[in-house]
């Protein structure tokens, strides 16, 4: 068994996982840091329309 392999066994359901400051949660699969401002668009009656 390699270093990875035996970190990764000795975690716990319990125990917290750190990415800096920022707490991994269940269901959560990576995290994301935006660069530049963006448009976020949504879906009303049919139509795509930007958000903000």
């Amino acid at each position: 068994m390699n270093n990875v392999n035996k970190d990764i066994a000795s975690v716990s359901s319990t125990d917290k996982i750190m990415w800096g400051k920022t707490e991994l949660k269940k269901g959560q699969i990576g995290k994301l840091t935006i660069l530049k401002p963006i448009n976020q668009w949504s879906e009303k009656d049919g139509e795509l329309g930007n958000v903000g």
